[in-house]
Order: C-alpha cells, then structure tokens, then sequence
C-alpha cells in the first residue's frame, strides 16, 4: 500500500506521502514549507484529466504570412490548444520568453479564458525571440485580439517584444505607465517582475489554485506547479534541476487577466 501510494498518489515522492500520510506529527510538518502551491489540488486536476481524458490538439507555428492559417497541426506539436476561439470570448496569454539557446531555457505562453480562469492553450519550448514574438503576436489576434503580456526582464523577452512592436504593431499588448508618464515615448511595453509583484503574482496563484477557481490541463504545467518550492535561500522558484517557465507564464497570465474590463451581462 505505501510502495502504491508513493509511485500513484505522491509521483514517487516520499516526502510528500509522510505529508500527506503522516505517521507522527514531525511528518505532518517537516516537509509543508517546501511547496508553494498545493500539493492536494494539484493532484486533484492531474486526475481530472485522466478520468474526463482531456487531450489537446497540438500545433506548430508557421512563420510563413503567404498562408492565412499559420497553425500546423502534428502529434508532437508544442502548441497544445484545448480549446478554439469562441466568439465573443475573453482572452488574455501570459509570456515567458527566453533567448533561444539550446539547452537554455524555454519560452511559453499560456492562455486563459476569463473570467472563467480557464486555460486554452499552452506553449514552451526552444525558439528564437523572433518567432516566439511571431507566434505570440499570431494567437493574440487568433483569440480575439487577446491582451498579451510578456515578461520584458530577460533579454529574450524584451526582444520578442520589439520584434512585436516593429512587425505587428496592432497586436494587443500589455503596457505600463510611469507616474512620470504623460507621451506615448513614456510607455513601457512588457511585464515587469520585481519582488513585489512576484510576491503579488505567487499569491493569486496560490489563491485561484486552493478555491478551485481556475481550471488546468497541461501536464507539463501542473508538473512545474509540483516543483516549485521554497529553496534554502528562501527564495521561491523552480526546484534544483526543474523549470517554472510555464509557471511564470500562467502568473503572467492570471495579472493579464486583471488589466482587463470584463463586461458584466446586462441586468434583464
């Protein structure tokens, strides 16, 4: 039974089965502080999609404008859609980009319809700031010109945003205004991750994940939740050896989602 609930309900992690499955009191704490999000909820979804057998269709982009659809559907596509634009629907896509280097980090997006906090479609994996600002441009305006905000801190990023700005200057893009701000020249395009809006984006995470009030279906995703921890230094981020790309994207996202007017349906 312990050797079963360890390999199925804990994925293989000893000690998240003596959290979850605590023999003595010290069980029960010495491990609660490591995780930032919950552990519980997250495996709640992982089942979910197993027992409604949730899958995505799966694209790849085509940065070819001589074609209307630049979306290329294969089974091993790193564009896992989950749900086609509906009209009239609200969209917003949090961006992690990245510079493209083999072996180095990925760049994601990931989109959420709201107020429904449901996600539709999901992207990581290595490619050039060129074509991810390509392709994150392209399914802004696939999905009814959703608002698209990119984090600008990493040199990938800002240069995504740049090609944006240079190529498909109509794309819906998030921006910033100083307080300072009274031109066009005074505004700052792209998410900006400092302490204390990271503090701010981990929280709403934290919340929307124990209230049930945002629906996941990337594994890939729900796996980076998992891993993501307090490490020694106190700060939270990936664990040693894992990545939270996906992660930062979907919080990049949820603040999307808050920068929005949502209409209200009229009252009959």
């Amino acid at each position: 039974w312990r050797r079963k609930f360890i390999n199925e309900k804990c994925f293989g992690d000893v000690d998240l089965f003596r959290q979850e499955y605590p023999l003595t009191i010290q069980d029960a704490f010495s491990t609660s502080s490591s995780f930032v999000f919950p552990v519980q909820r997250i495996e709640e979804q992982i089942e979910r999609i197993k027992e409604e057998r949730i899958v995505s269709s799966n694209f790849n982009f085509i940065n070819d404008y001589t074609t209307r659809n630049q979306l290329h559907q294969t089974r091993h596509g790193r564009i896992r859609i989950y749900e086609q634009p509906e009209p009239k629907a609200l969209y917003v896509i949090g961006g992690d980009g990245a510079q493209g280097i083999d072996g180095g980090d990925h760049s994601s997006l990931v989109c959420l319809r709201v107020p429904e906090m449901y996600e539709v479609f999901s992207f990581s994996d290595t490619i050039a700031p060129s074509e991810f600002g390509a392709m994150a441009s392209y399914l802004s305006r696939l999905y009814n010109n959703a608002l698209l905000g990119i984090e600008i801190n990493d040199k990938g990023g800002y240069a995504a945003i740049e090609y944006i700005r240079e190529n498909h200057p109509a794309t819906n893009l998030y921006y910033r205004r100083g307080l300072k701000a009274l031109t066009l020249k005074d505004i700052r395009y792209g998410w900006h991750t400092n302490e204390n809006t990271r503090s701010v984006m981990i929280e709403d995470l934290k919340v929307n994940l124990k209230n049930r009030t945002i629906d996941l279906f990337s594994i890939e995703l729900l796996n980076q939740l998992r891993t993501f921890v307090k490490l020694k230094s106190g700060k939270l981020a990936a664990a040693y050896g894992k990545k939270d790309d996906l992660v930062l994207a979907l919080m990049i996202a949820i603040q999307m989602g808050r920068n929005i007017h949502i209409r209200k349906e009229e009252q009959m």
